[in-house]
């Protein structure tokens, strides 16, 4: 399975979750697993194929297919999840499993681990676990640490309501024989998230480093330490206000001319 390929079904996982915990939010999670999540977009299509539920824990099943241009219903996404449950004095604790598949060789590839915790009144703490990795691909390698993300989806009568976003990736590298990039400590936060209206709250990213070269005739090479840009929206009187702010440690470029073409 290639990259493009993974990097589509994890988005298209983010968005059934989020349909999907919409519906957990408000119901019971037996009656939101028998009724496939009342997912409604046609652009997503889940089936629980197995939901067992003892007095304190359980299991569950389930695939998913995306199909991101309803004019090509051939072309899809396909991925599918084991979920273990575990129910509390607080609510339900579950941990998904989620696996991309190939719908041409049904190879499948370990995606990341999301955990989520469904409180009785209704809020759903959950983090998206990547573990670290690497892959080859040509002559090239890529690798990564561990990431993690975490929020909290509430569901309001205007819309499913994502709040306390937070983003980290400590670490992530691409080498190649031309090519060399490394990005470290990267991460991101956002007060609130809505699909359904413009909230206001702060978001914040920073990056401890980044240095990217190219060799080859015309050689370049780019750094960058602690960056952070940062952006507030306020609502008053009906008028939406942004406000923003950027800053940098140190930043250099370095590129030699291209020797000129000549002409015969």
């Amino acid at each position: 399975m290639n990259k493009k390929t993974l990097i589509a079904s994890a988005v298209g996982i983010a968005l059934v979750g989020a349909v999907g915990s919409s519906v957990l939010a408000g119901k019971k999670l037996e009656s939101a697993y028998q009724h496939s999540f009342n997912v409604q977009d046609k652009r997503f299509k889940v089936n629980v194929a197995e939901f067992n539920m003892g007095a304190l824990s359980g299991s569950a099943k389930w695939t998913g297919e995306i199909h991101p241009d309803l004019c090509s219903p051939d072309f899809k996404f396909t991925f599918r999840s084991e979920d273990s449950i575990q129910r509390g004095l607080g609510g339900y604790t579950i941990v998904s499993k989620i696996y991309a598949q190939n719908p041409r060789t049904q190879k499948e590839t370990y995606l990341f681990d999301i955990h989520s915790k469904t409180t009785w009144g209704g809020n759903i703490d959950s983090e998206i676990i990547v573990p670290a990795n690497s892959f080859k691909e040509n002559k090239g390698t890529v690798a990564w640490d561990a990431l993690t993300a975490t929020f909290t989806l509430k569901k309001e009568q205007d819309g499913v309501q994502v709040s306390n976003i937070k983003l980290k990736a400590p670490s992530l590298t691409i080498t190649d024989p031309t090519v060399n990039l490394a990005m470290k400590n990267m991460s991101y936060e956002a007060d609130s998230l809505s699909f359904a209206k413009l909230g206001a709250g702060k978001t914040i990213g920073k990056i401890e480093s980044i240095d990217f070269s190219m060799a080859g005739e015309a050689p370049v090479a780019f750094s960058l330490n602690n960056a952070e840009v940062s952006g507030n929206i306020a609502i008053q009187n009906g008028k939406v206000l942004y406000t923003s702010a950027s800053q940098v440690d140190s930043i250099s470029f370095q590129a030699n001319k291209q020797p000129p073409v000549k002409l015969e």
